[in-house]
């Protein structure tokens, strides 16, 4: 709904690790091979360590969808990139999909 190209860009382990006060289930390399493997996303890249809106400033999105769970202030980042449609998405089928659910099935043995 926000456009034609999907770019996703996956946190690196520190920020993650600094803002949830833990280290990811899968690390960022991980992360960004399963994104890249769902092949919805037309590009798929790993955010900055520390200039979060670098991307941002490479990529000149038009559209920026944020997750439910993400701490980010939409009003502030509208004011930094006022040509850039902001959003906050919803969560998809958050009773299946969660992660601390996820995490709580055993993995399938072969």
């Amino acid at each position: 709904k926000l456009g034609d190209e999907l770019f996703v860009v996956v946190a690196r382990d520190s920020n993650v690790t600094r803002i949830k006060g833990r280290a990811p289930h899968f690390d960022e390399k991980e992360r960004l091979r399963a994104v890249a493997a769902t092949g919805l996303a037309n590009q798929t890249v790993l955010g900055h360590e520390t200039d979060f809106m670098k991307v941002v400033r490479a990529f000149k999105p038009h559209a920026m969808g944020f997750g439910y769970d993400q701490q980010v202030d939409l009003k502030t980042l509208k004011q930094q990139f006022p040509a850039i449609d902001m959003v906050r998405i919803k969560p998809y089928k958050p009773h299946q999909y969660k992660s601390s659910i996820i995490k709580a099935v055993p993995p399938v043995q072969p």
